[in-house]
């Protein structure tokens, strides 16, 4: 299940945010994709939809300048991340 949903900025700034589940993300985890998306060219039309990092497992589609980044602790399909975003 989804922890939370963030609304990026091409530049990385936090638009919005819902926190989904009684446990709290920090906003952390958006600078720490802000950063692999830098350190993979910056383009962010071209990350992966999944990526696994040290702490979560986020999801993340690009659409008309905003990334729609999702996150969770568990694992869980793919697909469901991608289609509630």
């Amino acid at each position: 299940m989804l922890q939370c949903i963030f609304l990026l900025t091409d530049s990385g700034e936090v638009m919005l945010e819902k926190q989904m589940t009684g446990h709290r993300v920090d906003r952390s985890i958006c600078g720490w994709f802000w950063d692999y998306v830098i350190s993979q060219g910056g383009d962010s039309t071209k990350i992966l939809p999944v990526i696994a990092s040290p702490t979560h497992y986020i999801f993340q589609i690009f659409r008309e300048g905003v990334t729609f980044l999702a996150c969770t602790q568990v694992e869980m399909p793919p697909l469901m991340g991608i289609e509630v975003l």
